[in-house]
């Protein structure tokens, strides 16, 4: 009953060490700014 229709893959960021906090602290306020708009 749940077994998965596709297989998907993604990026980890942080266990490779891809990661760029500002990048992330940029995404995160903008997804912020649109819960606030649309709240």
């Amino acid at each position: 009953m749940f077994a998965p229709k596709i297989t998907v893959y993604a990026h980890c960021d942080l266990p490779c060490g891809v990661y760029d906090p500002a990048q992330a602290k940029i995404e995160a306020l903008s997804v912020k700014a649109c819960m606030e708009k649309y709240a």
